[in-house]
Formats: structure tokens, sequence, C-alpha cells
């Protein structure tokens, strides 16, 4: 349909008022009608430190609870896992996955949707994901700590937080000299890694456009980014194939 599912073959593109849904008889569909349902059936119960969190007002029941650093964050939890009878704990960020995770006994019966708490911290360090992203064969820019920068760095260089997000305490340095200055003057714990070279590609539109031309898979090289990408259509049931003006 407009949201899950494969796009029907006889629709060029799906018109976001399209009222169609997933096939509940095809086993291909299985994920899409069961994400489907689990809306339609589930109550959801958002939590916060802040009051004004906007996404406490799109739940079902919300809650107010200390700091993902409090020690009482995770019994905060674990009284409204008991309270509302909660089955499954989202993490919407990477501040409390590795809590959560290394938690999961005290939040039974709740199944908590986050990787084993090693690989939350591995994930969660900048650094820590370059080493095991290398040990099993996945490209990574070249990256060092702060005492191990080679003479052969190709610079331009960065200077980056090992854990955080948001593009904070990220420096650019186009010598040795400049990355000593930055690594002397963060105030966080960084690592060096080698900028990525090629074009960057930035588009200025409105958030409700580009999800709106983004539903509309089908002609997303017309509504978002002609020019850049000169084609996107449906080849079978499953695969999306875009071209690219380069």
């Amino acid at each position: 349909g407009a949201v899950y599912g494969v796009q029907p073959p006889a629709l060029e593109s799906i018109d976001e008022e399209y009222p169609g849904g997933p096939d509940p008889l095809d086993p291909r569909q299985a994920y899409a009608e069961g994400k489907r349902l689990s809306e339609l059936i589930a109550v959801t119960v958002a939590t916060d430190a802040d009051e004004l969190a906007p996404a406490l007002y799109h739940a079902d029941h919300r809650a107010i609870v200390p700091r993902v650093a409090d020690p009482g964050y995770v019994e905060a939890l674990a009284a409204l896992v008991a309270r509302h009878d909660v089955r499954l704990i989202v993490p919407l960020s990477d501040l409390d996955q590795e809590i959560l995770s290394a938690a999961r006994a005290q939040l039974a019966p709740a199944l908590v949707l986050a990787p084993p708490p090693a690989v939350c911290r591995a994930m969660g360090d900048k650094y820590l994901a370059h080493v095991f992203f290398e040990e099993h064969g996945l490209p990574s820019p070249r990256s060092w700590l702060p005492a191990e920068v080679p003479a052969d760095a190709r610079y331009p260089l960065l200077v980056k937080v090992r854990e955080g997000f948001g593009s904070r305490h990220i420096y650019r340095a186009e010598s040795a000299e400049e990355v000593a200055h930055h690594l002397a003057r963060t105030p966080v714990e960084s690592f060096v890694q080698e900028l990525c070279l090629g074009e960057e590609i930035s588009i200025d539109v409105r958030p409700e456009d580009a999800w709106a031309a983004l539903r509309d898979f089908a002609a997303v090289h017309e509504r978002l980014v002609p020019g850049f990408v000169t084609d996107a259509r449906m080849d079978g049931d499953d695969a999306r194939i875009v071209t690219f003006f380069n």
C-alpha cells in the first residue's frame, strides 16, 4: 500500500491518498502486514525527561522519567512496564541502548529492542566501531587514536568526538599542527579520521515535501532530486532501481 508493502505493478506511482494495503494472503507481505496490524492493536507509552518533548503527545500514554544517566532511570521504566503491561521497549536514540540492553532481566517481561551490550558499546564509540568494521572486512575511513596518527596520513583529517552525535565536536585539520591544536582544545575524548573525499550534495526542501516525494517513489527523480537522479522505478515486486546522473 501507500505505506507498507510493494507498489502495485499496475500503478505508475502511489498517490498520497491511495487507500490500498498489503495482501494478507501473500507470504511476502508478512512483515508489512504484521507492522500494519501492530499499529492497530498496540498501545504506546512514550517517556522523556522533558515534558515538552513532542513524541510524548503522539502516544496513548506518556510519562516523565529521570534522565538516562540517573540511577533511577531503569527502575522508572520497570515500573511503567508493570503498570501498562509493556511487552516491547524501543529505544529511540543512542543514549540508552547499552543501559537498556544490560537491564533486560530487570525490564522483563518486556522485550528490549536493542543489540547485546557489547555491540551497543562498540557502535556507540566511533573509534571502536571503526575497529569492528575493519575486523569484519567492512570498509571504513582510516582512523587512529590521537597518539597513533602516521606520517603518511592523507590530509585533511578530522578530529572527532568518540561518543556523540549531532555533528558536534568535529574539527577539520589541514596539517599535523592543526590536528595537535584541535586535540589540545577539544573538551571531549576524540580520535582522528581521514576525511572522505567526494562531492558534497545538499538539498534544500521542506520536510513535508521531501517525505511526500519519497512516498511517491516512481516520481522521486521528478519531484525531489531532478537532474541528480534521472530515473526511479520498480523492478518486479521487491527491487527499486534508482538511476543517478553520473
